[in-house]
This record gives structure tokens, C-alpha cells and sequence, in this order.
């Protein structure tokens, strides 16, 4: 896959996992990502990604894992994040990203 994500993956609404990794897709994350109310895997590793990491529109996500390594995302980490209570992993090395992982994500 290369260019943008397709929108179309936001309508794939039974989708647990979501992997692009090493496509040099461009673009940003779409903000209805969080649409996919069952992901529990969500992995957008090297790429270029650009923007920044979509607000969490409301609790009760289940996504565990989030790997968005190597990417150009820009801008701090939304403190929305937070709302991803069942987060076990959080990978964003090799971005442009500012500040710290807000204190609740930790929890």
C-alpha cells in the first residue's frame, strides 16, 4: 500500500487489528481511527505519517496496543489518550513528538 490510508478502513467496523507497516504511506491518521470500536491493535510503523495523533473521541476503547514508530507525527501526545484504559503498549520513537505521555495513560 502506498499513498494515504484508505478512509475505507473506518468502515470496517469488526476490525480487531490494523497493520501497515513499511509502506511509506503518507498522509495523516484519520480521526475516525477511534470509529473501529473493536480494535485492539492498532500498528502504523514506518511509515510517513504525518500530523498528529488523532484525539480519543470517548472512553471504553479497547485498544491495547499502539505502535506508531517511525512515522513524522508532530505535536504532543492528546491527553485523551488517556481514555484508552486498557493500554498495555504505547510505542512512538522516531517521530517529532513533544512532551509526555499524560500521567492517567500510566495508570
Amino acid at each position: 500500500i502506498t499513498g494515504s490510508l484508505p478512509s475505507e478502513v473506518v468502515l470496517l467496523s469488526n476490525l480487531l487489528s490494523l497493520t501497515v507497516r513499511e509502506n511509506l504511506n503518507t498522509g495523516t491518521i484519520p480521526d475516525e481511527i477511534w470509529n473501529l470500536s473493536h480494535l485492539e491493535t492498532l500498528t502504523l510503523v514506518g511509515n510517513v505519517l504525518s500530523g498528529t495523533i488523532p484525539e480519543v473521541p470517548t472512553a471504553g476503547l479497547s485498544v491495547s496496543t499502539l505502535l506508531l514508530e517511525s512515522n513524522v507525527l508532530t505535536a504532543s501526545i492528546p491527553s485523551s489518550i488517556s481514555l484508552l484504559r486498557g493500554l498495555i503498549s504505547l510505542t512512538l520513537n522516531q517521530n517529532m513528538i513533544s512532551g509526555t505521555v499524560p500521567g492517567e495513560s500510566l495508570a
